[in-house]
């Protein structure tokens, strides 16, 4: 079986950057993450399945001193197993 998906959210990348002088600043972005896919799953017996997939992860909103536009986009895999009892 072959399916195609597209995984969405959104959120924030923070983090704190000690300053020499002035302390300590709190660096942060709002992103928003878009992750479409394509997974093939095969049966290998009554009760084992097993899932390999294949995407590219979409990040927008990432733009400060130490991360770009682009520095988490990027192809990733996956593989799953999944144990139960299948027709």
């Amino acid at each position: 079986m072959q399916r195609f998906l597209s995984k969405i959210g959104w959120g924030e990348i923070a983090f704190k950057e000690k300053l020499f002088a002035q302390g300590v600043a709190r660096v942060d972005d709002r992103v928003f993450v878009v992750n479409p896919a394509v997974s093939v799953e095969a049966n290998m017996t009554e009760w084992f399945k097993i899932n390999f997939g294949l995407g590219y992860q979409l990040t927008n909103g990432v733009d400060n001193f130490y991360f770009q536009k682009g520095d988490f986009d990027g192809l990733n895999f996956n593989m799953s197993f999944h144990f139960g009892w299948f027709r």
